[in-house]
């Protein structure tokens, strides 16, 4: 939606957001997904979230390009992909509703636009259980 809005600068057209699930409802309406900048910026703003088995939560904003993959994110926060899942929330797709948690090794060469993640959104990493 963005990418056309930003291809049809001179379009005075008016958008009208129909949002029927509750929680992209409540995210939307809080402000944690902003949809102007949804329309308007190339990069975007969203949270990373490492919870490892202690329970205590490292929390860090990022802003990047859509087409990056996870990969760089990964070794921002210096996760081993082998220890970890990652999850979106709110989730984007009828996918990540039906398995929203997934190996982070699994998805490396996904990017975020393809992991749905978008202005606002959280990437929950958390740490596989020992076994």
């Amino acid at each position: 939606m963005g990418e056309w809005r930003r291809r049809a600068e001179a379009n005075t057209c008016r958008l009208a957001i129909h949002v029927i699930a509750q929680p992209v409802y409540a995210d939307v309406a809080s402000g944690r997904i902003d949809v102007l900048e949804l329309l308007n910026c190339r990069d975007f703003r969203f949270w990373i979230e490492v919870v490892p088995r202690t329970g205590e939560i490292e929390r860090r904003l990022f802003q990047e390009m859509p087409h990056t993959p996870l990969s760089q994110i990964v070794q921002a926060v210096n996760l081993a992909p082998d220890l970890w899942t990652v999850e979106v929330s709110p989730a984007t797709t009828v996918g990540e509703l039906e398995q929203p948690r997934r190996p982070v090794r699994a998805a490396l060469d996904l990017t975020l636009e393809s992991l749905g993640v978008v202005p606002g959104s959280t990437l929950h990493f958390r740490r596989l259980d020992a076994r």
